[in-house]
């Protein structure tokens, strides 16, 4: 069976790759997600933003389950974690890209914040 050679490599990478990068590309990727279900929004194309914001919802979802909650860290970002959630939601039903383009910045400034700390160790 065929597999597509950048398939394999994305898996491979995933695969070799420590928590704190693993956590990186998972804030890119709200990054990403973000932009595009903000852009998708502004177009009116509402299906193709639902998509961009459900993936930014499950990566929160399983960032927030994911936590070990006997840190003071883990219940802060369990705190942002569970606001995204609601701006995302609010976002959808409001139809709001602003409200989606906000949560970039926050993204950014915790994949900026664990990537110092991935330099550190």
């Amino acid at each position: 069976m065929y597999q597509n050679p950048y398939a394999k490599y994305k898996t491979a990478s995933t695969v070799t790759m420590t928590p704190l990068e693993i956590l990186i590309a998972l804030y890119d990727k709200c990054i990403i997600e973000c932009k595009k279900a903000a852009e998708f929004m502004d177009r009116g194309q509402y299906i193709k933003s639902s998509e961009s914001i459900r993936r930014v919802e499950r990566i929160v979802d399983e960032l927030r389950y994911a936590l070990d909650m006997k840190y003071d860290l883990s219940r802060n970002l369990r705190d942002l974690y569970i606001f995204y959630r609601t701006t995302l939601v609010d976002a959808t039903r409001n139809k709001d890209s602003a409200a989606i383009l906000y949560l970039v910045p926050h993204f950014e400034g915790l994949k900026e914040s664990f990537q110092k700390i991935s330099a550190m160790v």
